[in-house]
């Protein structure tokens, strides 16, 4: 064979291949750039829904068909010192505050814009978001259902509370009671991933409230009150939370209520104003002239929060008052304290 004939053959076929590469490539880069304005399409789309709302519940909770009938516009300004401020003395609890509501004065105090751990009173703030994010008329009969991961998570985490049934089906207004009366963890869980779509979601609102309300000091990182570092408020701020929930009528009367019957017919009780607060044991009994205790809050994470207690109360003055202390050394110590406070200064 003429090797000129083999050497233009390969000519030929060399030149057929650049052909064939330049279409592939032609091709390839096409697909490319359709996937990447596709790619930078979706990259917008997301950066605008992020933007509309900073969880996954945001979206729904911003919908038109979320109402919201419970957000209540509520005459409240946040309490000043009376000049004839006094300081508590003669009580264990190292932190206390004392409002007199019905003057909007703080009338005793002891440490009471010191940063303290509020444990459980933290399901006041809780409350309020709970029933203030409530979409329409017809939330409180919704069904919420004790699972097993919460049930799990309840164990682990060891919260406390009486809603141990796995399957168990309560009302949105059920769990509410069981919240406040028996400060039930799973009844926590269940409400926050209700309202929010997770407990982290529900914690921004948390402090979106406490920021609107002026707290400076107070911020939440669960909805429980279980220990954390940075989970703090102080006696001052936890006081203006429990005002603020008491002009709430629905807050106010579950803050308020000795028993609740649950939609499956289970009884709960109210763990701070029976248990605690009983009347007929005469050491925690408060002289007739001063107040009636009518609302209350306990909490208690171990060391760090010591015991600690927000109640509501009327005078036989005629005067409303919050009392908040803190870190006692022991659950009868901080109702003494409570005792001793309301005795000597709500006159």
């Amino acid at each position: 064979m003429n090797p000129f004939q083999k050497s233009n053959g390969v000519k030929k076929q060399v030149a057929l291949d650049n052909f064939t590469l330049n279409i592939v490539i032609s091709l390839l880069a096409a697909i490319v750039a359709l996937l990447l304005i596709t790619g930078i399409y979706f990259i917008v789309v997301g950066v605008a829904s992020s933007d509309s709302g900073n969880t996954d519940k945001n979206d729904v909770q911003a919908s038109a068909d979320a109402t919201y009938p419970f957000r209540q516009e509520i005459n409240f300004s946040a309490p000043d010192y009376a000049d004839d401020s006094e300081i508590i003395s003669g009580i264990n609890s190292p932190y206390a505050v004392l409002i007199d509501v019905t003057d909007n004065r703080i009338i005793a105090s002891k440490a009471s814009t010191a940063e303290i751990y509020p444990a459980s009173m933290t399901k006041v703030m809780s409350l309020i978001v709970i029933y203030e994010n409530l979409k329409n008329e017809d939330s409180l009969d919704d069904k919420l259902t004790v699972t097993q991961e919460y049930y799990d998570r309840k164990v682990s985490e060891q919260h406390s509370g009486d809603l141990n049934t796995v399957g168990q089906v309560l009302t949105v207004k059920d769990m509410i009671y069981n919240l406040i009366l028996k400060s039930d963890g799973i009844a926590a869980m269940a409400l926050c991933d209700y309202i929010a779509g997770s407990e982290n979601a529900f914690v921004e609102l948390m402090n979106e409230k406490a920021a609107e309300l002026g707290l400076e000091k107070t911020q939440f990182k669960n909805a429980t009150g279980m220990h954390e570092k940075y989970h703090l408020t102080t006696a001052k701020d936890m006081g203006i939370i429990m005002m603020y929930a008491m002009k709430n009528t629905f807050c106010a009367e579950v803050l308020s209520a000795m028993s609740h019957i649950n939609s499956d017919g289970t009884a709960v009780y109210h763990a701070t104003l029976v248990t605690k607060l009983n009347n007929d044991r005469p050491a925690y009994t408060i002289s007739p002239n001063t107040v009636k205790i009518t609302a209350a809050k306990s909490g208690w994470t171990g060391a760090e929060s010591g015991h600690c207690l927000v109640t509501f109360a009327q005078g036989n003055n005629g005067h409303k008052y919050v009392l908040v202390t803190a870190k006692a050394e022991t659950s009868t110590l901080v109702i003494e304290d409570m005792l001793t406070i309301y005795n000597d200064y709500a006159k």
